[in-house]
């Protein structure tokens, strides 16, 4: 029988985009396949741990205050931006729990 658990993580690795669900203070929750894969980590490795660690710090810094944003406006955000030859655009989505947080 499926259960929500197994919904849940059909849909987060059903894209080749790399998803992080992290908790308000940036905490890993849950990060799919394509993530860890790209991060050379394994998605075990990678839940509890500060979501920005896993970023360049130039990278890190900007990718934060736009977290920051996100939490204290409960607003999604768009962004990009681009390393080494490389382009990144990012979506921020906020989401709230059963607290409403």
């Amino acid at each position: 029988m499926k259960t929500a658990t197994n919904y849940f993580e059909a849909i987060l690795n059903a894209t080749t985009e790399s998803i992080f669900l992290v908790d308000v203070q940036g905490f890993v929750l849950a990060v799919n396949d394509t993530a860890a894969q790209r991060l050379n980590q394994t998605r075990t490795e990678m839940i509890g741990k500060y979501a920005f660690d896993f970023f360049p710090p130039d990278a890190a810094v900007k990718r934060r205050q736009d977290f920051e944003e996100v939490v204290s406006t409960g607003l999604a955000k768009h962004t990009e931006d681009s390393r080494a030859g490389r382009f990144f655009s990012l979506n921020y989505y906020p989401g709230r729990g059963a607290n409403g947080k």
